[in-house]
Protein backbone atom coordinates (compact mmCIF):
# COMPACT_ATOMS: atom_id res chain seq x y z
CA UNK A 1 0.00 0.00 0.00
CA UNK A 2 1.45 3.63 -0.98
CA UNK A 3 1.12 6.67 1.01
CA UNK A 4 -0.46 9.69 -0.91
CA UNK A 5 1.76 12.37 -1.74
CA UNK A 6 1.19 16.45 -0.91
CA UNK A 7 0.69 16.70 -4.74
CA UNK A 8 -2.12 13.99 -4.75
CA UNK A 9 -3.73 15.61 -1.56
CA UNK A 10 -3.64 18.74 -3.42
CA UNK A 11 -5.39 17.26 -6.22
CA UNK A 12 -8.20 16.00 -3.80
CA UNK A 13 -8.67 19.19 -2.50
CA UNK A 14 -9.23 20.90 -5.85
CA UNK A 15 -11.24 18.15 -7.04
CA UNK A 16 -13.50 18.46 -3.44
CA UNK A 17 -14.03 22.14 -3.86
CA UNK A 18 -15.12 21.39 -7.55
CA UNK A 19 -17.80 19.05 -6.01
CA UNK A 20 -16.43 16.43 -7.37
CA UNK A 21 -17.25 12.61 -6.36
CA UNK A 22 -15.23 10.66 -4.44
CA UNK A 23 -15.28 7.80 -7.81
CA UNK A 24 -14.21 10.62 -9.68
CA UNK A 25 -11.06 11.91 -7.21
CA UNK A 26 -9.85 8.38 -7.48
CA UNK A 27 -9.82 7.93 -10.77
CA UNK A 28 -8.01 11.10 -11.52
CA UNK A 29 -5.13 10.35 -8.68
CA UNK A 30 -4.88 6.56 -9.71
CA UNK A 31 -6.40 5.31 -6.29
CA UNK A 32 -9.32 2.99 -4.95
CA UNK A 33 -12.52 4.63 -4.23
CA UNK A 34 -12.52 3.19 -0.55
CA UNK A 35 -8.82 4.76 -0.29
CA UNK A 36 -9.87 8.08 -1.16
CA UNK A 37 -12.93 7.95 0.91
CA UNK A 38 -10.80 7.22 3.59
CA UNK A 39 -8.62 9.85 3.24
CA UNK A 40 -11.35 12.42 3.43
CA UNK A 41 -13.34 11.05 6.70
CA UNK A 42 -9.19 10.71 8.75
CA UNK A 43 -8.30 13.73 7.14
CA UNK A 44 -10.65 16.34 6.87
CA UNK A 45 -11.14 19.36 9.39
CA UNK A 46 -13.16 18.60 11.90
CA UNK A 47 -14.64 21.58 12.82
CA UNK A 48 -15.36 22.89 8.95
CA UNK A 49 -15.43 18.91 7.57
CA UNK A 50 -13.68 20.50 4.40
CA UNK A 51 -10.66 18.61 2.99
CA UNK A 52 -7.41 20.84 3.21
CA UNK A 53 -4.46 19.48 1.74
CA UNK A 54 -2.08 20.92 4.11
CA UNK A 55 -4.04 19.41 7.60
CA UNK A 56 -4.31 15.82 5.90
CA UNK A 57 -0.44 15.96 5.24
CA UNK A 58 -0.16 17.42 8.87
CA UNK A 59 -2.26 15.01 10.98
CA UNK A 60 -0.67 12.06 8.63
CA UNK A 61 2.83 13.19 10.03
CA UNK A 62 1.51 13.23 13.79
CA UNK A 63 -0.36 10.39 13.36
CA UNK A 64 2.96 8.22 11.80
CA UNK A 65 5.05 9.93 14.50
CA UNK A 66 2.75 9.23 17.52
CA UNK A 67 2.05 5.66 16.63
CA UNK A 68 3.28 2.92 18.90
CA UNK A 69 6.58 1.29 18.14
CA UNK A 70 7.22 -2.48 18.09
CA UNK A 71 8.32 -3.50 21.45
CA UNK A 72 11.28 -5.98 21.84
CA UNK A 73 10.92 -9.28 23.20
CA UNK A 74 13.23 -8.36 26.28
CA UNK A 75 14.69 -11.45 28.53
CA UNK A 76 12.73 -9.79 31.23
CA UNK A 77 9.45 -10.50 29.11
CA UNK A 78 10.46 -13.84 28.21
CA UNK A 79 11.39 -14.74 31.67
CA UNK A 80 8.02 -13.21 32.93
CA UNK A 81 5.92 -14.91 30.25
CA UNK A 82 7.51 -17.85 31.46
CA UNK A 83 6.42 -17.80 35.07
CA UNK A 84 3.26 -16.91 33.87
CA UNK A 85 2.65 -20.10 31.55
CA UNK A 86 4.25 -22.30 34.52
CA UNK A 87 1.05 -20.63 35.92
CA UNK A 88 -1.11 -21.81 33.02
CA UNK A 89 -2.11 -18.41 32.12
CA UNK A 90 -3.31 -17.71 28.26
CA UNK A 91 -1.00 -15.64 25.92
CA UNK A 92 -3.79 -13.57 25.96
CA UNK A 93 -4.13 -13.09 30.11
CA UNK A 94 -0.36 -12.50 30.11
CA UNK A 95 -0.86 -9.56 27.84
CA UNK A 96 -4.00 -8.05 29.94
CA UNK A 97 -1.78 -9.14 33.38
CA UNK A 98 1.34 -7.04 32.46
CA UNK A 99 -1.28 -4.08 31.08
CA UNK A 100 -2.39 -3.89 34.46
CA UNK A 101 0.78 -3.92 36.25
CA UNK A 102 1.90 -1.37 33.42
CA UNK A 103 4.32 -3.24 32.15
CA UNK A 104 5.88 -3.34 28.14
CA UNK A 105 4.64 -6.30 27.09
CA UNK A 106 4.77 -8.05 23.54
CA UNK A 107 1.43 -9.15 21.75
CA UNK A 108 -0.06 -12.30 22.64
CA UNK A 109 0.37 -13.46 19.41
CA UNK A 110 4.39 -13.18 19.65
CA UNK A 111 3.94 -14.97 22.68
CA UNK A 112 2.27 -18.00 20.68
CA UNK A 113 4.79 -17.82 18.11
CA UNK A 114 7.96 -17.67 20.68
CA UNK A 115 5.36 -20.65 22.11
Amino acid sequence: MTHLTLEQRYKIEAYRNLGKGISEISEYIGKDKSFVSRELKRNSDGRSGLYKANLAYRKTVLRHKTKKKNTRFSQQMQDYVLCCLIEYYSPEQIVGRAKLECMEMVSHERICQHI
